[in-house]
């Protein structure tokens, strides 16, 4: 009888474990989003410069093609207009190593336009919530709020 009861104790255990929903992290699924839409800049700060004005014009469309200009083949097409001009950049989205301050990282460069070199950085992802991704660039001169652009999904 103990055998019995210790038995359905086990399987008891072991059902409510599996059926357990783990929590999902919404960094998780930003990928996904990335590409699922265009994104316009809601705030640009840099070196407590704000610089939001010169681009909430733009939309930015973080395409999952390959950049055919892109020194490294994994670097996606990035592409940003006004809805006139249009200009391409490339993006890649990476997960952080253990020693570093954020777990995922948003890479944006626009190599032939000198002014979209705000945006070219290595951002580190410090929040993303309903369509709102907030990025920081992290330097060893510069304060941890020296860089950091808000972007809101369309």
């Amino acid at each position: 009888m103990k055998t019995t009861v210790f038995s359905y104790a086990i399987l008891l255990a072991m059902v409510m474990t599996c059926c357990k929903k783990k929590e999902e992290n919404p960094l998780d699924h930003l990928h996904k989003d990335l590409v699922a839409g265009r994104w316009k800049i809601t705030e640009l700060m840099i070196d407590n410069r704000n610089l939001t004005p010169g681009f909430q014009q733009y939309r930015l469309t973080f395409s999952p093609e390959k950049a055919p200009e892109s020194p490294m083949e994994y670097f996606n097409r990035l592409i940003v207009t006004d809805g006139e001009n249009q200009v391409q950049g490339t993006w890649i989205f990476t997960h952080a190593n253990r020693e570093e301050p954020y777990k995922y990282y948003l890479s944006v460069a626009f190599v032939s336009n000198e002014s979209f070199q705000p945006l070219s950085a290595r951002w580190g992802i410090e929040s993303y919530d309903r369509g709102n991704l907030r990025l920081v660039k992290l330097s060893e001169e510069l304060s941890p709020e020296a860089k950091v652009m808000v972007l809101m999904k369309e």
